[in-house]
């Protein structure tokens, strides 16, 4: 536990001082290091943040789809992964939960972001049922085939959403798969968008395993890493999110990519200075402050680490 504390703590002080750089930096200092761990502008992010010390680095974030002065903000960052711990690179959003405010910015962002290359995209959502203000959270999609939730954004782009009429959802105890319909309509010509009127097929699923406070355990943990694994599957870009964006939504992508990693590798071809979960983590965490934002998170990390060797190379084995 020392061990994983020290490296925890090691990853807290990079951050801090990464973030401490920034700030203090002069407004005329380019450097490459300055302009990468910037921010957007106070004006912008106004409003649009759950929690406003949460914000995403300029250099990656998602640039919302709007017409010339507009304001193009959302609590979004494009994320790629260490090449060799996934088998392929730049598929994930991690995005904070969508307010009240903000619900049309976020389908702008699945249309537009989460749409490459003819795939349609799969929302993960890790919110719980039972947490505060969770009407907030969980009001920006349809939850059954008769419902139609409609939102247009600043630019008056509309988007309608609904579930396909004959898909059934797979529900289990801890996550709902749904199929989703996305009708989008850009209403101003300044918006630059073509075609016009678009619709795409977009998967969400909404993970309600994880408690408030911690981390799922027990049919919770065997299901998030079913929900992971078959998510990856898929092939497709991936938007992770929980309430700001960083806790949850960093333990999922980076126990995705050390998971995929592993799931085509044996644990011996790992060197013994490499460590696959602090690689990981800090790659997450120079793309978006605080990804695996507790040492408890980064504890689980290690756990389903151990518990995957143990059924992939450990059973069986005689322990003197």
């Amino acid at each position: 536990i020392s061990e994983i504390r020290a490296k925890f703590q090691d990853l807290e002080w990079e951050q801090r001082t990464r973030l401490m750089d920034a700030a203090r930096a002069e407004p005329y200092d380019l450097s490459e290091d300055t302009v990468r761990w910037s921010f957007p502008s106070e004006e912008q992010m106004a409003n649009r943040n759950w929690y406003p010390p949460v914000r995403p680095f300029e250099f990656n974030r998602v640039i919302l789809r709007v017409s010339k002065g507009k304001n193009d903000y959302i609590n979004a960052s494009k994320m790629k992964i260490t090449p060799g711990y996934r088998k392929w690179n730049d598929d994930y959003i991690a995005s904070q939960a969508p307010k009240d405010s903000t619900v049309a910015h976020f389908w702008n962002m699945i249309r537009f972001d989460g749409n490459k290359a003819g795939f349609d995209p799969i929302i993960i959502m890790l919110t719980s049922s039972s947490e505060r203000n969770r009407e907030d959270r969980e009001c920006y999609f349809p939850t059954s085939t008769t419902e139609i939730f409609e939102s247009t954004d600043d630019s008056g782009v509309g988007y309608r959403v609904f579930a396909e009429p004959e898909a059934k959802e797979y529900q289990n105890e801890h996550y709902t798969w749904r199929n989703l319909n996305l009708v989008t309509t850009v209403l101003d010509d300044d918006v630059p968008v073509e075609p016009t009127v678009t619709k795409s097929k977009v998967t969400h699923v909404h993970f309600h395993g994880w408690p408030d406070s911690g981390v799922p355990e027990g049919g919770a943990r065997e299901n998030l890493l079913k929900l992971i694994r078959t998510a990856r599957d898929l092939g497709t870009p991936t938007v992770v999110h929980c309430t700001a964006g960083v806790s949850r939504t960093g333990v999922y992508i980076a126990l995705d990519s050390i998971l995929a990693y592993f799931d085509k590798y044996q644990f011996l071809d790992v060197r013994d200075d490499e460590d696959p979960v602090v690689d990981v983590v800090r790659d997450l965490r120079r793309q978006r402050m605080m990804m695996v934002q507790s040492e408890q998170q980064f504890a689980f990390l290690y756990d389903v680490l151990r518990e995957v060797w143990w059924k992939k190379e450990g059973e069986g084995r005689i322990v003197e």
